[in-house]
């Protein structure tokens, strides 16, 4: 929005950069007053809060928001030119609090999620170069997009940046393959240990039952489908720990992980070893002992950290 004053035609003038300047000094009276005076005072606006939070009987009206969240810092006099205009009452706590980020509709965020999604299928391998000018002629936009999908996704640590190379797929060395993994193991742990403490009879019953339907699977060698069982069995503990932040890092922590996770099961041994851990698991995760679930769970994650190891050995 430009400066100076602003009439509406129907009302008196409002002072845009006079209210800035007030604002940005913290003057809530003086700032109370000059909306009294050019009209505000149709609507009670509260300055008692937060300097910028208005209080108010009805939301700000639908147009404000979406213009505030395109202004970035001038949705604060947006809000109070728009309920000038509208003699509304006009609450900032309306307009959505994450507008300085990216929209989840955004071309780069649509991309950070597409690349994102070949880097855990292995589309994209771990230490490949990430050709920006082929991605954007596979997803029909400029270099731009691509470059700041690839920044979003070097914040998430699942892109390294290489000078005079580009961008290229995390590879992690074994040593920090290993303390990823130790990293893991400590979250999941957690996460078990509540769920132990937390499950519900009815999550314990579901959770044997995904347990045993595994059992076969190992036996019989079926990789692909041990694999779906696996990770259900351990979604499942997630749920049930009721630790949404603990959640989140773990899925985190996956990822930077994904390129050798898929690859574990192809161990001579793996799956049947895998079943008898998760079986100490399931134990004490039935029994309510959290201790024992969690120091179960961390020998479960942290027990794999030589196959992965291996894999980053034998892959350099």
């Amino acid at each position: 929005m430009g400066g100076g004053d602003v009439s509406t035609g129907a009302g008196p003038v409002f002072h845009n950069d006079g209210l800035a300047e007030i604002l940005r000094q913290g003057r809530r009276d003086d700032a109370r007053d000059l909306i009294k005076d050019t009209g505000g005072g149709h609507g009670h606006r509260d300055f008692d809060g937060t300097l910028g939070e208005f209080g108010g009987e009805r939301r700000g009206d639908g147009a404000c928001q979406q213009q505030a969240g395109q202004e970035g810092f001038h949705c604060l006099l947006l809000s109070y030119w728009c309920c000038n205009i509208l003699r509304g009452f006009c609450n900032y706590s309306a307009i959505p609090k994450n507008i300085f980020m990216t929209s989840p509709h955004s071309t780069p965020e649509r991309i950070r999620l597409k690349l994102q999604s070949e880097i855990e299928s292995g589309t994209l391998r771990a230490g490949e170069v990430i050709d920006e000018k082929a991605m954007a002629a596979k997803y029909g936009v400029s270099r731009t997009p691509i470059r700041e999908a690839l920044l979003m996704l070097a914040a998430q640590k699942l892109v390294v940046t290489v000078p005079r190379a580009g961008s290229m797929v995390y590879k992690p060395s074994a040593i920090e393959l290993i303390a990823l993994l130790e990293y893991l193991g400590e979250l999941e742990g957690v996460a078990a240990r509540l769920a132990a403490l937390r499950m519900t009879a009815e999550q314990r019953s579901h959770l044997m039952q995904i347990h045993q339907s595994s059992e076969s699977l190992a036996q019989l060698g079926e990789r692909h489908r041990y694999e779906e069982a696996n990770r259900a069995l351990h979604e499942h503990i997630y749920h049930c720990s009721g630790n949404l932040v603990i959640n989140e890092e773990i899925v985190h922590a996956q990822r930077r992980l994904s390129n050798f996770r898929r690859h574990v099961f192809n161990q001579p041994g793996r799956l049947r070893a895998s079943f008898a851990e998760h079986t100490a698991l399931v134990n004490a995760l039935v029994a309510g002992d959290g201790d024992m679930a969690a120091s179960a769970m961390r020998e479960h994650i942290i027990g794999k950290g030589k196959a992965f190891a291996d894999l980053v050995l034998v892959n350099a």
